[in-house]
């Protein structure tokens, strides 16, 4: 039987406690760092199986998603232009 995939990025979160550093900082810092490399995201996504319509279906609004964000930037920043 084939190894199973790894469910998360391969990067590993290391995080050093600078001098003085309180606990609950550096747990936070921790946290920022793990939203941030997007473990979190990749492990609830394969929670559950995904058929291929449903994945279709998720990129496609994922997709959608992007552009809206795209065209607000692009009229935020026509805005703000004199």
């Amino acid at each position: 039987r084939a190894p199973a995939a790894p469910t998360a990025p391969s990067m590993t979160i290391k995080i050093t406690l600078k001098p003085n550093e309180s606990v609950d900082s550096a747990i936070m810092r921790l946290r920022r760092e793990v939203n941030k490399s997007g473990h979190l995201r990749a492990l609830r996504t394969k929670r559950y199986f995904e058929d291929s319509r449903e994945k279709a279906k998720r990129k496609l609004a994922e997709s959608r998603r992007k552009m809206k964000f795209a065209r607000t930037m692009k009229r935020n920043q026509a805005a703000r232009a004199p």
